[in-house]
C-alpha cells in the first residue's frame, strides 16, 4: 500500500504514523477505511485515522490534533456499542 516516497514513522510510545505525499485526501480517507477493514479482518487490534492538509489544517499539529480527535472519539462509540458488563 505504501509508495516511494511516502514516509512511516513512530509516534509516541506505541503509534504509528504514514506520511502520504501528494495523496489526494479522498484516497487517503480510502487508505485510511482499507487498513482499518485489513487489520480487523487479520485480529490486529489497532486504530486509524486520517487527516489531509489543506482540508483539515495546515500544520502537523493541526493534523496530529484531527486524527487524536478522530481516534478518541472512535473508541468512545466503540465502548459505548458494548452491551454492559454485569456487576460481579
Amino acid at each position: 500500500m505504501q509508495t516511494g516516497c511516502d514516509a512511516i514513522g513512530l509516534i509516541g510510545d506505541a503509534g504509528q504514523a504514514i506520511l502520504l505525499l501528494d495523496c489526494p485526501e479522498m484516497s487517503a480517507d480510502a487508505l485510511a477505511v482499507r487498513l482499518r477493514s485489513a487489520l480487523q479482518h487479520g485480529g490486529v487490534p489497532a486504530s486509524v485515522a486520517a487527516a489531509a492538509k489543506p482540508r483539515d489544517g495546515d500544520s502537523l499539529n493541526d493534523l496530529w490534533a484531527i486524527c487524536e480527535a478522530e481516534l478518541v472519539t472512535r473508541e468512545a462509540a466503540a465502548r459505548a456499542a458494548k452491551p454492559a458488563e454485569p456487576e460481579a
